[in-house]
Protein backbone atom coordinates (compact mmCIF):
# COMPACT_ATOMS: atom_id res chain seq x y z
CA UNK A 1 0.00 0.00 0.00
CA UNK A 2 1.36 3.29 -0.70
CA UNK A 3 0.92 6.65 0.88
CA UNK A 4 -1.33 7.85 -0.96
CA UNK A 5 -3.88 5.58 -0.36
CA UNK A 6 -3.12 5.57 3.01
CA UNK A 7 -3.78 9.03 3.43
CA UNK A 8 -7.09 8.28 1.96
CA UNK A 9 -8.10 6.43 4.07
CA UNK A 10 -8.16 9.33 7.22
CA UNK A 11 -10.87 12.22 7.77
CA UNK A 12 -8.84 15.34 7.32
CA UNK A 13 -9.28 17.75 9.79
CA UNK A 14 -7.87 21.47 11.13
CA UNK A 15 -6.04 20.19 14.30
CA UNK A 16 -6.72 17.70 16.96
CA UNK A 17 -9.08 19.98 18.54
CA UNK A 18 -11.84 18.72 16.00
CA UNK A 19 -11.67 15.54 17.42
CA UNK A 20 -14.15 15.26 20.41
CA UNK A 21 -14.09 11.83 22.52
CA UNK A 22 -17.15 12.14 23.82
CA UNK A 23 -18.82 12.32 20.40
CA UNK A 24 -17.46 8.83 19.22
CA UNK A 25 -19.24 5.50 19.79
CA UNK A 26 -17.65 2.34 19.99
CA UNK A 27 -18.34 1.72 16.32
CA UNK A 28 -16.23 4.79 14.78
CA UNK A 29 -13.09 3.96 17.13
CA UNK A 30 -11.44 2.69 13.89
CA UNK A 31 -11.54 5.87 12.20
CA UNK A 32 -8.46 7.76 12.24
CA UNK A 33 -7.50 11.45 11.12
CA UNK A 34 -4.98 14.23 9.77
CA UNK A 35 -4.81 17.72 10.51
CA UNK A 36 -3.16 20.49 8.25
CA UNK A 37 -0.05 19.56 9.36
CA UNK A 38 0.56 16.09 8.36
CA UNK A 39 0.26 14.77 11.80
CA UNK A 40 -2.07 11.44 12.55
CA UNK A 41 -4.44 10.58 15.05
CA UNK A 42 -6.23 7.55 15.87
CA UNK A 43 -8.73 6.74 18.69
CA UNK A 44 -8.89 4.26 21.01
CA UNK A 45 -11.31 2.38 24.08
CA UNK A 46 -9.45 2.91 27.90
CA UNK A 47 -10.29 0.20 29.47
CA UNK A 48 -9.04 1.64 32.47
CA UNK A 49 -11.19 4.80 32.22
CA UNK A 50 -13.98 3.30 29.96
CA UNK A 51 -13.59 6.60 27.76
CA UNK A 52 -12.65 6.92 24.26
CA UNK A 53 -9.26 8.68 24.04
CA UNK A 54 -7.26 9.90 21.50
CA UNK A 55 -3.54 9.04 20.38
CA UNK A 56 -0.92 10.24 17.87
CA UNK A 57 0.47 7.84 14.88
CA UNK A 58 3.40 6.97 13.68
CA UNK A 59 4.05 6.80 10.24
CA UNK A 60 7.20 5.03 10.20
CA UNK A 61 8.98 2.85 13.03
CA UNK A 62 11.63 4.79 13.30
CA UNK A 63 9.62 7.57 14.04
CA UNK A 64 7.74 5.58 16.26
CA UNK A 65 11.19 4.84 18.27
CA UNK A 66 11.84 8.32 18.30
CA UNK A 67 8.64 9.41 19.47
CA UNK A 68 9.16 6.75 22.49
CA UNK A 69 12.50 7.96 22.93
CA UNK A 70 11.05 11.62 23.65
CA UNK A 71 8.34 10.47 25.86
CA UNK A 72 11.27 8.65 28.12
CA UNK A 73 13.61 11.79 27.96
CA UNK A 74 10.49 14.54 29.10
CA UNK A 75 9.42 11.95 31.51
CA UNK A 76 13.23 11.86 33.28
CA UNK A 77 13.42 15.47 32.72
CA UNK A 78 10.46 16.51 34.52
CA UNK A 79 10.56 17.24 38.30
CA UNK A 80 6.36 16.26 38.39
CA UNK A 81 3.76 15.43 36.54
CA UNK A 82 1.78 17.35 34.42
CA UNK A 83 -1.79 17.78 35.76
CA UNK A 84 -4.79 18.20 33.58
CA UNK A 85 -4.67 21.60 33.72
CA UNK A 86 -1.78 22.20 32.29
CA UNK A 87 -2.48 20.53 29.03
CA UNK A 88 -2.48 22.62 25.79
CA UNK A 89 -5.04 21.41 23.54
CA UNK A 90 -3.80 23.23 20.58
CA UNK A 91 -0.67 21.84 21.51
CA UNK A 92 -1.06 18.48 23.38
CA UNK A 93 1.07 16.35 25.31
CA UNK A 94 2.32 14.50 21.82
CA UNK A 95 6.20 15.09 21.39
CA UNK A 96 6.73 16.43 17.82
CA UNK A 97 8.17 14.11 14.89
CA UNK A 98 8.74 14.11 11.39
CA UNK A 99 9.09 11.41 9.00
CA UNK A 100 11.83 13.41 7.14
CA UNK A 101 14.21 12.30 9.64
CA UNK A 102 13.93 8.82 8.76
CA UNK A 103 16.53 6.97 6.63
CA UNK A 104 15.61 5.83 3.51
CA UNK A 105 15.39 2.06 4.49
CA UNK A 106 12.70 3.09 6.43
CA UNK A 107 10.81 5.73 5.52
CA UNK A 108 8.14 3.48 4.07
CA UNK A 109 4.69 5.59 4.76
CA UNK A 110 2.90 2.93 6.81
CA UNK A 111 1.35 3.41 10.30
CA UNK A 112 3.39 2.11 13.25
CA UNK A 113 0.47 3.10 16.16
CA UNK A 114 1.08 0.20 17.75
CA UNK A 115 4.99 -0.66 16.80
CA UNK A 116 4.91 -4.40 16.33
CA UNK A 117 3.07 -4.72 19.71
CA UNK A 118 4.66 -1.72 21.66
CA UNK A 119 1.65 0.91 22.35
CA UNK A 120 3.37 4.25 22.53
CA UNK A 121 0.71 5.32 24.95
CA UNK A 122 0.30 2.21 26.96
CA UNK A 123 2.39 3.69 30.28
CA UNK A 124 0.48 3.54 33.13
CA UNK A 125 3.05 5.88 34.20
CA UNK A 126 2.03 8.41 31.74
CA UNK A 127 -0.17 10.51 29.39
CA UNK A 128 2.36 11.90 27.62
CA UNK A 129 1.44 9.91 24.09
CA UNK A 130 -2.37 10.65 24.98
CA UNK A 131 -3.93 13.76 23.81
CA UNK A 132 -6.10 13.64 26.85
CA UNK A 133 -5.05 13.56 30.48
CA UNK A 134 -6.52 9.77 30.99
CA UNK A 135 -4.41 7.42 32.04
CA UNK A 136 -4.17 4.69 29.15
CA UNK A 137 -4.40 1.02 29.53
CA UNK A 138 -1.89 -0.83 29.14
CA UNK A 139 -2.12 -3.67 26.27
CA UNK A 140 -2.43 -6.82 28.13
CA UNK A 141 0.87 -9.59 26.95
CA UNK A 142 2.89 -6.43 26.49
CA UNK A 143 5.47 -4.76 27.89
CA UNK A 144 5.88 -0.89 26.93
CA UNK A 145 8.72 -0.27 28.64
CA UNK A 146 10.71 -2.81 27.01
CA UNK A 147 9.07 -3.33 23.62
CA UNK A 148 8.50 -6.95 24.52
CA UNK A 149 6.14 -9.43 24.13
CA UNK A 150 5.33 -11.86 26.66
CA UNK A 151 3.78 -14.70 25.67
CA UNK A 152 2.59 -16.63 28.59
CA UNK A 153 1.42 -13.83 30.27
CA UNK A 154 -0.55 -12.78 26.99
CA UNK A 155 -2.00 -16.75 27.29
CA UNK A 156 -2.83 -16.31 30.55
CA UNK A 157 -4.73 -13.20 30.37
CA UNK A 158 -6.69 -14.24 26.75
CA UNK A 159 -8.43 -17.03 29.20
CA UNK A 160 -8.93 -14.90 31.86
CA UNK A 161 -10.52 -12.38 29.39
CA UNK A 162 -12.89 -15.69 27.83
CA UNK A 163 -14.08 -16.23 31.44
CA UNK A 164 -14.75 -12.42 32.12
CA UNK A 165 -16.74 -12.01 29.02
CA UNK A 166 -19.08 -15.33 29.74
CA UNK A 167 -19.36 -14.08 33.05
CA UNK A 168 -20.48 -10.58 31.39
CA UNK A 169 -22.92 -12.30 28.92
CA UNK A 170 -24.64 -14.30 31.75
CA UNK A 171 -24.93 -11.27 34.10
CA UNK A 172 -26.63 -9.37 31.17
CA UNK A 173 -28.60 -11.94 30.02
CA UNK A 174 -29.48 -12.56 33.50
CA UNK A 175 -31.46 -8.84 33.65
CA UNK A 176 -32.57 -8.94 30.70
CA UNK A 177 -34.91 -11.76 32.11
CA UNK A 178 -35.41 -10.75 34.83
CA UNK A 179 -36.82 -7.67 33.50
CA UNK A 180 -39.70 -9.87 31.90
CA UNK A 181 -39.84 -7.26 29.00
CA UNK A 182 -38.31 -9.34 26.13
CA UNK A 183 -40.38 -12.82 27.36
CA UNK A 184 -41.95 -13.17 24.24
CA UNK A 185 -39.86 -12.51 21.44
CA UNK A 186 -38.29 -14.98 19.71
CA UNK A 187 -35.24 -13.01 17.89
CA UNK A 188 -33.94 -12.82 21.92
CA UNK A 189 -35.16 -16.51 22.33
CA UNK A 190 -32.28 -17.15 18.69
CA UNK A 191 -29.66 -15.39 20.21
CA UNK A 192 -30.12 -16.96 23.84
CA UNK A 193 -29.93 -20.33 22.22
CA UNK A 194 -26.87 -18.87 20.23
CA UNK A 195 -25.11 -17.82 23.13
CA UNK A 196 -25.15 -20.93 24.66
CA UNK A 197 -24.08 -23.07 22.17
CA UNK A 198 -21.65 -20.51 20.57
CA UNK A 199 -20.24 -18.27 23.40
CA UNK A 200 -21.13 -20.45 26.35
CA UNK A 201 -20.31 -23.97 25.15
CA UNK A 202 -17.24 -23.00 22.76
CA UNK A 203 -16.00 -20.98 25.56
CA UNK A 204 -15.13 -23.77 27.92
CA UNK A 205 -13.73 -25.75 24.71
CA UNK A 206 -11.64 -23.34 24.03
CA UNK A 207 -10.36 -22.70 27.97
CA UNK A 208 -10.32 -26.78 28.09
CA UNK A 209 -8.47 -27.18 24.51
CA UNK A 210 -5.36 -24.62 26.09
CA UNK A 211 -4.92 -26.42 29.38
CA UNK A 212 -4.69 -29.54 27.27
CA UNK A 213 -1.91 -28.08 24.99
CA UNK A 214 -0.13 -26.24 27.85
CA UNK A 215 -0.25 -28.93 30.50
CA UNK A 216 -0.67 -32.02 29.51
CA UNK A 217 -0.50 -32.20 25.48
CA UNK A 218 -1.11 -35.75 23.85
CA UNK A 219 1.30 -36.93 20.83
CA UNK A 220 2.23 -34.65 17.85
CA UNK A 221 0.58 -37.29 15.78
CA UNK A 222 -3.02 -36.78 17.37
CA UNK A 223 -2.83 -33.19 16.44
CA UNK A 224 -1.12 -33.51 12.54
CA UNK A 225 -4.52 -34.22 11.17
CA UNK A 226 -5.55 -31.15 12.63
CA UNK A 227 -2.56 -28.88 10.80
CA UNK A 228 -2.73 -27.16 7.32
CA UNK A 229 -0.05 -28.40 4.59
CA UNK A 230 2.41 -25.33 5.31
CA UNK A 231 2.30 -26.17 9.33
CA UNK A 232 2.97 -29.78 8.38
CA UNK A 233 5.90 -28.90 5.60
CA UNK A 234 7.46 -26.38 8.31
CA UNK A 235 6.68 -29.41 11.33
CA UNK A 236 9.09 -32.01 8.97
CA UNK A 237 12.04 -29.37 9.27
CA UNK A 238 11.82 -28.95 13.25
CA UNK A 239 15.04 -30.23 14.68
CA UNK A 240 13.43 -31.46 17.81
CA UNK A 241 9.67 -33.04 18.76
CA UNK A 242 9.64 -30.34 21.43
CA UNK A 243 10.07 -27.80 18.93
CA UNK A 244 7.64 -29.01 17.00
CA UNK A 245 4.95 -29.38 19.85
CA UNK A 246 6.18 -25.25 20.46
CA UNK A 247 4.92 -25.00 17.06
CA UNK A 248 1.00 -27.25 17.14
CA UNK A 249 0.59 -25.54 20.43
CA UNK A 250 0.77 -21.75 18.67
CA UNK A 251 -1.01 -22.34 16.12
CA UNK A 252 -4.06 -24.74 17.36
CA UNK A 253 -4.59 -22.06 20.54
CA UNK A 254 -3.97 -19.36 18.14
CA UNK A 255 -7.17 -20.57 15.77
CA UNK A 256 -8.99 -21.65 18.97
CA UNK A 257 -8.92 -18.07 20.49
CA UNK A 258 -9.32 -16.10 16.49
CA UNK A 259 -12.32 -18.01 16.56
CA UNK A 260 -13.97 -17.17 19.79
CA UNK A 261 -13.04 -13.42 20.04
CA UNK A 262 -14.16 -13.23 16.63
CA UNK A 263 -17.75 -15.26 17.36
CA UNK A 264 -18.27 -13.46 21.09
CA UNK A 265 -18.40 -9.97 19.98
CA UNK A 266 -20.47 -11.18 16.61
CA UNK A 267 -23.10 -12.40 19.23
CA UNK A 268 -22.98 -9.52 21.21
CA UNK A 269 -23.30 -7.73 18.67
CA UNK A 270 -26.68 -9.61 17.93
CA UNK A 271 -28.09 -9.09 20.89
CA UNK A 272 -27.19 -4.95 21.49
CA UNK A 273 -28.69 -4.48 17.81
CA UNK A 274 -32.29 -6.16 19.09
CA UNK A 275 -31.95 -3.85 22.36
CA UNK A 276 -31.19 -1.07 19.96
CA UNK A 277 -34.27 -1.55 17.34
CA UNK A 278 -36.34 -1.40 20.52
CA UNK A 279 -38.91 1.50 19.34
CA UNK A 280 -38.37 4.37 21.24
CA UNK A 281 -42.64 4.33 22.08
CA UNK A 282 -42.17 1.02 23.22
CA UNK A 283 -38.91 2.23 25.49
CA UNK A 284 -40.32 5.00 26.74
CA UNK A 285 -43.41 2.41 28.01
CA UNK A 286 -41.04 0.28 30.02
CA UNK A 287 -41.00 0.79 33.97
CA UNK A 288 -37.47 2.81 34.32
CA UNK A 289 -35.92 -0.79 35.94
CA UNK A 290 -36.37 -2.40 32.70
CA UNK A 291 -34.98 1.33 30.74
CA UNK A 292 -32.03 1.13 33.11
CA UNK A 293 -31.47 -3.05 32.32
CA UNK A 294 -31.63 -1.95 28.53
CA UNK A 295 -29.11 0.94 28.96
CA UNK A 296 -26.56 -1.00 31.25
CA UNK A 297 -26.67 -4.12 28.82
CA UNK A 298 -25.64 -2.27 25.83
CA UNK A 299 -22.79 -0.59 27.76
CA UNK A 300 -21.87 -3.66 28.52
CA UNK A 301 -21.84 -5.10 25.42
CA UNK A 302 -19.96 -2.18 23.84
CA UNK A 303 -17.33 -2.85 25.92
CA UNK A 304 -17.43 -6.75 25.42
CA UNK A 305 -16.56 -5.50 21.35
CA UNK A 306 -14.23 -3.28 22.03
CA UNK A 307 -12.44 -5.90 25.04
CA UNK A 308 -12.38 -8.38 22.04
CA UNK A 309 -11.23 -6.35 19.58
CA UNK A 310 -8.09 -5.21 21.45
CA UNK A 311 -7.66 -9.30 21.98
CA UNK A 312 -7.55 -9.46 18.15
CA UNK A 313 -4.92 -6.80 17.97
CA UNK A 314 -2.68 -8.64 20.38
CA UNK A 315 -3.16 -12.11 18.91
CA UNK A 316 -1.92 -10.26 15.12
CA UNK A 317 0.96 -9.30 17.64
CA UNK A 318 1.51 -12.42 18.79
CA UNK A 319 1.37 -14.06 15.17
CA UNK A 320 4.23 -11.76 14.12
CA UNK A 321 6.41 -12.21 17.05
CA UNK A 322 6.09 -15.80 17.06
CA UNK A 323 5.24 -17.26 13.45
Amino acid sequence: MNGRSLVLDYIPINSVDDIDPRKISIRDINKRYVDREGNRYATRFNLQTRQVEVVRVARTKSEALRLRDEILRERTDSPAPRSAAGLNRSNPSLPTASASGASAADSNDGDFDDLDGLDLGADPESDSFSTRPTAPARPTGVDPREGAFIEQSFLEESVQDLGKHRERLQVVINNLKNSRHFDANTAFADILRKVDAECWQKTETVISYYKELYNYPRSLSHYAPRLTPEERARLEKAESDERRMDWVRRWEVRRAFEDIFTTLPNVAGELAKLLKDVPDQVKRAMPAAAQQTVSDALVSLDLLVAECATRMTLIQVWKRKFP
